[in-house]
């Protein structure tokens, strides 16, 4: 008896799910994850007709999706249930978005259906140490050893040396802040002796402002020192394999004038100079 009545309560509890379902407008991403890019748009798909023809494919004020923290952009209908959102600068580096369906979208509808308010979460890549080189300057004699630190956002170099550390062997290492002409880079200048071959522990303390970002754990990283000897291999150029040919086109024939030539001349180099 206890077990038909359990059955009982799990097909109650199901039915008014799928009934919650069904006298409910929600929607889900339909082209994105957790993680957006800076520049993308936002596909939404709703589970019921929302738009009427004549709305479709026309740029919009109204917002349909309240996204916060704010972004400016305009909404479209490709269908009667899919929206995109167009942000008109992008998204906010490293930041967290939620987005909730407007309310007026009740408005809208043919059928009386309660409005969804569940959260959809998402974010733009937050900080992170992407790619650390090593390499020599000044000469391999008395040269220095450098460490390049390329981030996935702009960064002030001398901020974010303030929580950097270098060590070798438990050993603390000094090292001093290098120009840096891209301002994704950290470069870092090794004052001190190490030996060769020996592996370098760079680490970054949680802290470290990276864009708007405040990070909040460590970055570690570990690499080993290049070394200082260089072999360098004769490279033959077979100039015969370079040819220069002159054509007259039209402006708007140049296109597909080009693709023909590479399509069916086979061409896997091209290097193309145009005058107008």
């Amino acid at each position: 008896m206890k077990t038909l009545k359990s059955i009982l309560f799990i097909c109650i509890i199901l039915l008014f799910n799928s009934c919650s379902f069904f006298n409910k407008l929600s929607a889900e991403k339909a082209n994105f994850d957790e993680v957006i890019e800076l520049s993308q748009n936002l596909i939404f798909n709703f589970n019921h007709t929302v738009a009427d023809e004549a709305e479709f494919d026309t740029w919009l004020d109204e917002e349909f999706i309240e996204i916060t923290p704010k972004v400016d952009g305009k909404f479209k209908w490709t269908d009667s249930n899919t929206l995109i959102f167009s942000p008109t600068n992008g998204f906010a580096p490293a930041t967290a978005y939620k987005a909730v369906l407007n309310k007026e979208l009740g408005k809208k509808l043919k059928e009386k259906l309660s409005i969804d308010n569940e959260v959809i979460s998402f974010h733009t890549p937050f900080p992170k140490l992407e790619k650390t080189a090593a390499y020599w300057t000044n000469g391999l004699k008395n040269g220095k050893l450098n460490f390049k630190l390329n981030f996935n956002y702009g960064i002030n170099a001398n901020e974010v040396a303030k929580f950097v550390s270098i060590t070798a062997d438990n050993e603390l290492k000094t090292f001093e802040v290098q120009r840096n002409l891209n301002e994704n880079e950290l470069v870092l200048s090794l004052n001190d002796d190490f030996e060769e071959g020996e592996d370098f522990e760079i680490k970054i303390e949680k802290g470290a402002k990276i864009s708007n970002y405040i990070t909040e754990e460590s970055i570690e990283n570990e690499i080993e020192a290049p070394s200082k000897d260089i072999e360098v291999e004769e490279v033959v150029q077979n100039l015969d394999l370079i040819t220069q040919k002159a054509y007259s086109v039209e402006d708007d024939r140049k296109g597909p004038f080009l693709r023909y030539l590479i399509k069916h001349q086979n061409m896997e180099q091209v290097l193309v100079f145009t005058s107008f």
